[in-house]
């Protein structure tokens, strides 16, 4: 086991006086595949009231709600979670070419629809541009999964400057740079070209051990294979989830699973600053 702390916190100023808001913060670690949710509190610089509610994928949201108009608002989310320990490469035998031929069958491509469907963010635009590796249906899927993050982590720059939230899968590629967010669409537009479901995920990811993104929230993509289920995959930082990821949320892409969304009346300039802290305790 693995007991984490982790904190969240919001610093936005606004020009013009917000006369009433409502605040959606996605920041909550989900409660699924060894994760356990054992503790939060939910603090703000401004009188409020907050309550939970579910997005359209099933993860947790605070609804956030200041009482008063105010021209600053800070908020602080902390947690205590608790991770299995998870070996990534364990996995169940599989019969590869009945694994590759799954993703055939109509009524798998029915059933993940959602996640096979380009987005805007994911979309390219033909197979053939991309050169991805040729597909051996008698290797597992496992492998050639890890093929692709090892080709995307080899050939894309990590650069913070480069790219920023809207940037589309193709564009990033096409400057061989980006960030946590730009790996994981074009992860996530890749496996979509093969038939492959691949869906976004936002989390917290353990720090001190100089992991790419650990200073705010992180992004990497999930995939579903057949008999291994959905496989955890950060191509920015060239490896697969285990213990030092908490997820928070998926969806089909960055607009999903945005940390902090609001609605508010106000007018003018607003500048919002955000940072994380994730603090790994001693094994249980």
């Amino acid at each position: 086991m693995h007991d984490y702390h982790t904190g969240y916190h919001a610093h936005n100023k606004y020009e013009l006086t917000v006369q009433q808001a409502v605040f959606q913060l996605l920041v909550l670690p989900t409660a699924e595949h060894g994760q356990h949710l054992l503790d939060f509190q939910v603090k703000a610089n401004v009188p409020h009231e907050w309550w939970i509610a579910s997005n359209a994928f099933g993860a947790n949201c605070i609804i956030l709600a200041p009482k008063n108009a105010f021209t600053e608002i800070e908020i602080d989310i902390s947690t205590h979670v608790r991770l299995e320990s998870v070996n990534s490469f364990e996995r169940p035998f599989v019969n590869a070419e009945e694994q590759w031929s799954r993703l055939s069958d109509l009524s798998f491509k029915v059933e993940h629809a959602m996640y096979l469907t380009q987005t805007p963010l994911t979309a390219f635009p033909d197979k053939e541009s991309m050169s991805l590796p040729a597909i051996d249906r008698e290797q597992p899927m496992i492998d050639y999964i890890v093929g692709l993050k090892d080709t995307l982590y080899d050939q894309l720059q990590y650069d913070g400057e480069a790219t920023d939230a809207h940037t589309p899968a193709y564009s990033a590629w096409a400057r061989r740079k980006g960030v946590c967010q730009d790996f994981g669409h074009v992860f996530i537009g890749w496996c979509r070209m093969l038939g492959i479901p691949a869906r976004y995920t936002s989390g917290y990811l353990s720090q001190g051990h100089q992991y790419r993104g650990d200073g705010q929230l992180h992004a990497w993509a999930e995939c579903y294979l057949p008999e291994d289920g959905w496989v955890g995959v950060d191509a920015s930082n060239n490896l697969l989830v285990d213990h030092h990821y908490i997820k928070i949320a998926h969806g089909r892409d960055y607009y999903d699973c945005s940390a902090m969304t609001g609605v508010l009346i106000s007018g003018g300039k607003q500048v919002s600053l955000h940072s994380v802290s994730v603090d790994m305790q001693p094994n249980q």
